[in-house]
C-alpha cells in the first residue's frame, strides 16, 4: 500500500504530532507499505512563480484579516495555501490513499485531490488550545473563534475515516459518528524502556513537554512550594522547552523551590534517564493522548496525572498511577502526599504501568490498527 501522510508543521518539530508521525511512518514502513511525508520543510521545490504567488497571499490575508488580531489564523491560511502550492507537484495517482494530521491539511488536500480516499487523524482542537493560549473561558466565541473552529470541523467532517488518539471527545468540537471513528492509541517500543522501579531520598520526579499553558507546569510549581513548605524531601526536574519557560524559571527561583530545567534534550536521554526518576507527574490542563505519560510508565515510574483527555485511557486511579482533579493545586498535593507516603504499594503501582504499557500501547497495535483502517477505508471506495 502506498501512503501520502500530510502534515501542516514543518518537520522535524517537536512536540507529539512529530512522534506520532515518525512512529507510524516506521511502524508502516516494517509492515511493507510505501509511505511518503508532505509537509512544510518542502517549500524549496516550489517555483519562484509559487514563491510570488504566495508572498501575495500573504499580503492579501494580512490585509483581510487584521481587523481579528488573529496570528494564529493567519498563520493557518498560509499554511493551507502552502501545502496547496506544495502538492502542485506530487502525483496523487501513486498513492492509495492520504492521511491528514490537522484540520488545516485536510483543507489543503480536500482542495486539490478531492476525490482521492482520506484519512485524518485528530491530535487536539485548535479552538480548546487557542483559549487556553489566550486565557480565554471555555464557551468563548468571537470572530476570531469562529474563523479558528473551522479547522476542527474539517478536521472531523471532510475525512472518509477519522482517527481519535484516544477516547476523549473533545466537547467543544464536532461530534464524530462512531462509524466513522477509530480510537487508536499512540504507541511506543518498550525495549528502549528499561525500568529499574527506584527509591531515591530526596525523591526525584521528573515531567516532559512543552513548557505551555496547557500543560499546566504552573499548577506543579504551586504544588511543589506547598510540598516544601510542609517539609518533604524532593526534587523536579523538567524537561522540555516553550513559551513559558521563563515565567516558570521565575517563579521556581523567587520561591526556592528544588527545580531544574533541563531544556530539550534527544529522545534517547530521556529514554535513558526517565527510569531513575521516583515519579513523573502530567499536570495538564488539556491534553488529546499525553504520549509523555506512556513513556514514564514503560519506564518504571509512578505516574500522577490529571483527570483529563487521553491521560483517562492510560491511568486507572491507585491502579497503575495516581489522578488528580486538573487545574487544582490542592488536589495535585494531596495526591503528591498520599503517593509519597505509599511507599508499599508504589511499586506494584509501577509493575502495573508497565504491565499496561505493553499489553495496550505498543507501537504493533498502533500500526495493526491504522494499517486495518486503510484496508476497510480501500475495500468499501466506491470510485
Amino acid at each position: 500500500m502506498n501512503v501520502l501522510m500530510v502534515s501542516s508543521m514543518v518537520h522535524p518539530a517537536k512536540g507529539g504530532v512529530q512522534t506520532y508521525i515518525d512512529t507510524l511512518i516506521s511502524g508502516l514502513t516494517k509492515k511493507g507499505h510505501i509511505v511518503k511525508l508532505i509537509d512544510l520543510s518542502m517549500q524549496s521545490i516550489l517555483t519562484d512563480g509559487q514563491k510570488v504567488l504566495l508572498h501575495n497571499f500573504r499580503n492579501t490575508i494580512l490585509k483581510k484579516l487584521e481587523e481579528y488580531n488573529a496570528p494564529d489564523l493567519i498563520y493557518n491560511e498560509l499554511c493551507k495555501r502552502m501545502l496547496i502550492e506544495i502538492f502542485k507537484h506530487i502525483d496523487v495517482s501513486e498513492f492509495d490513499l492520504i492521511h491528514s494530521n490537522s484540520g488545516v491539511a485536510t483543507e489543503a488536500i480536500k482542495v486539490s485531490f478531492p476525490n482521492k480516499p482520506l484519512v485524518g487523524t485528530v491530535h487536539g482542537s485548535y479552538y480548546s488550545e487557542y483559549l487556553l493560549y489566550m486565557n480565554l473561558p471555555h464557551g468563548y466565541r468571537s470572530l476570531q473563534t469562529e474563523f479558528i473552529k473551522k479547522f476542527d470541523t474539517s478536521a472531523v467532517s471532510l475525512p472518509d475515516k477519522v482517527i481519535t488518539v484516544s477516547s476523549f471527545q473533545d466537547p467543544q468540537m464536532p461530534n464524530i459518528s462512531s462509524e466513522k471513528r477509530e480510537v487508536i492509541h499512540n504507541g511506543i517500543n518498550c525495549s528502549n524502556f528499561q525500568p529499574k522501579y527506584t527509591r531515591n531520598s530526596p525523591i526525584r520526579i521528573a515531567t516532559s513537554g512543552l513548557l505551555i499553558k496547557r500543560k499546566g507546569y504552573d499548577i506543579l510549581l504551586e504544588a511543589a512550594l506547598h510540598l516544601m513548605n510542609s517539609q518533604y524531601n524532593f526534587n523536579i526536574d523538567f524537561y522540555g522547552d516553550g513559551d513559558d519557560k521563563e515565567e516558570l524559571e521565575s517563579y521556581a527561583n523567587t520561591h526556592y523551590l528544588p527545580v531544574t530545567f533541563k531544556g530539550h534534550v534527544p529522545k534517547e536521554v530521556i529514554q535513558k534517564e526517565l527510569p531513575e526518576y521516583d515519579f513523573f507527574i502530567q499536570p495538564s490542563r488539556y491534553e488529546p493522548f499525553g504520549l509523555s505519560v506512556t513513556e514514564a510508565m514503560a519506564s518504571g515510574c509512578v505516574v500522577i496525572g490529571s483527570d483529563v483527555g487521553g491521560i483517562l485511557d492510560q491511568i486507572i486511579h491507585l491502579e497503575n498511577g495516581y489522578l488528580f482533579k486538573s487545574e487544582s493545586v490542592e488536589s495535585l498535593y494531596g495526591v503528591l502526599i498520599n503517593a509519597f507516603e505509599n511507599v508499599s504499594l508504589n511499586k506494584t503501582i509501577a509493575k502495573r504501568g508497565r504491565k499496561r504499557v505493553e499489553e495496550e500501547f505498543s507501537i504493533e497495535a498502533m500500526c495493526t490498527k491504522t494499517e486495518n483502517v486503510y484496508i476497510n477505508l480501500l475495500s468499501n471506495w466506491k470510485r
